[in-house]
This record gives structure tokens, C-alpha cells and sequence, in this order.
């Protein structure tokens, strides 16, 4: 008869920390940090009292951590965007304005069109500036 093994699985060894190969970190935090931290975790599922909830949480936050400059550089990249789609309208308009003029139509050429293309160029510069 064999034995059976009871237990609980063993982990991958990617997924085992110990002080072999591991840092430990000891972390304290005031009653306003713990507030917000227990506020963010139960926003997000987690049990902010459970002690390994809360070393997960950390240990997920830290891992997947994005800086601040990640986000206004796509923050940046949409006003550019914006920018240059804008840029691309002004830039038809001020074509077949040329066009009318190379042609000969001045009679076509609507003051009101180049008023809104002023105020596009002047509003894009505002933007950039």
C-alpha cells in the first residue's frame, strides 16, 4: 500500500520566494497611508485586512507600475494627433483657396472662409504655444 501525499501542491519554481533568493521588505505605513491603501484594495476586490491580499496587492502594484511620464506622453501623443488633423483641414482649405485664385475664380472666394481658416491657424498656434 502506498502513501498517499497530502498537502498542498507544490508552487512552480518561478513563483517560490525565499530568503535564498529573495528580498524581504519591510514596509510601515501611518493610519492616513493604511486608510488609502485599504480604500484602493477594496475599490479593486481585495481583502485590505488578509495579510496576503495585502503583500499581493503591493507586489502586483509595484510590478505593473506605469510612471507618471508613460501617461502624458499618450496624453501628448492624442493632442498631437488633434493637432495635426486640425493642421490637415487647414491645410485642404488653404488648397482650394490657391486653386480658386490660380484659376481665376476670385469671385468664389467667400471672406468668411478665410476668416474661419485664420481663426483655426490662430487657435492651433494658442495650442502649441
Amino acid at each position: 500500500m502506498s502513501k498517499k501525499k497530502g498537502g498542498r501542491p507544490k508552487l512552480p519554481e518561478a513563483e517560490i520566494r525565499n530568503s535564498d533568493d529573495g528580498i524581504r521588505i519591510n514596509l510601515f505605513l501611518n493610519g492616513l497611508e493604511f486608510s488609502d491603501l485599504a480604500t484602493r484594495m477594496r475599490l479593486l476586490g481585495w481583502n485590505p485586512l488578509n495579510r496576503s491580499d495585502r503583500c499581493n496587492f503591493i507586489r502586483e502594484n509595484i510590478i505593473k507600475f506605469t510612471p507618471r511620464e508613460t501617461i502624458t506622453d499618450k496624453v501628448k501623443r492624442q493632442q498631437l494627433e488633434q493637432i495635426y488633423l486640425e493642421l490637415s483641414r487647414i491645410g485642404n482649405n488653404l488648397n482650394q483657396l490657391a486653386k480658386s485664385v490660380n484659376k481665376g475664380d476670385t469671385d468664389q472666394l467667400d471672406l468668411s472662409v478665410l476668416l474661419e481658416l485664420k481663426g483655426s491657424i490662430d487657435g492651433l498656434r494658442g495650442e502649441i504655444l
